[in-house]
């Protein structure tokens, strides 16, 4: 992908389409996780076209990917500022199968119930809840990638595992797991 990359940035437009092409479905999925359809195909396409603009300024630092998925976040995070939209927390699809067992059931009522308690949080806190706990990176990661100071991600984050442990403690009638209410970082 190298060479891809080193023939896009000297403008050769087909390299650029197929590096484009190559990264549209990890961008896509990025931006489905914050911003809900029909929207986020407007983004991804604004997120390709940012892509496309900075080329020239990829230094080969980071892997190209990488540095795709922080042009993703930051676009993604501009929107939802922009427009006060809700991050959706997409649970996993139900099964097809009708038999169903018992834990699997409550598995998926609490993830319902979480969605619902994440739904509460602002966009600012959400996004980081959802980058730092959900997808696993660092907070110094998630400073980067909304280009905020490390105190403001450690102070979103705080808020925001303290509302959702108390709303999904309320809806639930019992406490929150150790695990989910600490966050799960890598």
């Amino acid at each position: 992908m190298n060479d891809l990359v080193a023939r896009a940035q000297t403008g050769d437009r087909a390299a650029l389409n197929s590096l484009l092409r190559q990264l549209m479905p990890d961008i896509r999925r990025r931006v489905h996780r914050y911003i809900r359809p029909p929207e986020s195909d407007d983004v991804v396409q604004t997120v390709l076209i940012e892509v496309a603009k900075s080329l020239r300024n990829f230094r080969g630092e980071a892997n190209i990917k990488t540095w795709a998925t922080r042009i993703a976040v930051r676009v993604s995070f501009r929107h939802i500022k922009q427009r006060k939209q809700v991050l959706p927390f997409k649970p996993n699809q139900e099964p097809h199968d009708g038999h169903m067992h018992a834990r699997a059931v409550e598995a998926r009522d609490s993830l319902r119930s979480l969605q619902r308690c994440l739904d509460q949080l602002s966009p600012e806190r959400k996004m980081v809840f959802i980058l730092q706990d959900v997808e696993g990176y660092t907070a110094p990661e998630v400073a980067q990638m909304l280009d905020i100071p490390l105190g403001t991600v450690y102070g979103r984050l705080r808020d925001a595992r303290r509302i959702v442990k108390d709303a999904f403690e309320r809806e639930q009638g019992r406490p929150m797991s150790r695990s989910i209410s600490q966050g799960g970082t890598r």
